[in-house]
């Protein structure tokens, strides 16, 4: 059986994201792999990682596409909520 793919639209100041769930294991996955040998979350890999597999467009975002912290921490903050929803 073929699931549809979860999407959602979220907003971040004046800038529409749309995000597209991955999956569970990948959820999962990402946040074993965001971790160093300590268990210590790597905040810039699994922010990247997100916008590598989560956010679909605008396609290509990196952490220095973003013109604050704060601004690259909100659309972080929807797709986690995303992910977990």
């Amino acid at each position: 059986m073929s699931k549809t793919p979860k999407t959602e639209v979220v907003k971040v100041g004046n800038k529409e994201y749309k995000l597209q769930h991955p999956g569970v294991r990948w959820y999962m996955e990402n946040t074993d792999n965001s971790r160093d040998a300590r268990g210590v979350l790597l905040v810039a890999k699994y922010a990247q990682n997100l916008l590598d597999n989560v956010v679909v467009d605008p396609p290509g975002l990196t952490l220095d596409d973003f013109d604050s912290v704060s601004e690259l921490e909100e659309l972080v903050q929807k797709a986690d909520q995303f992910l977990k929803s």
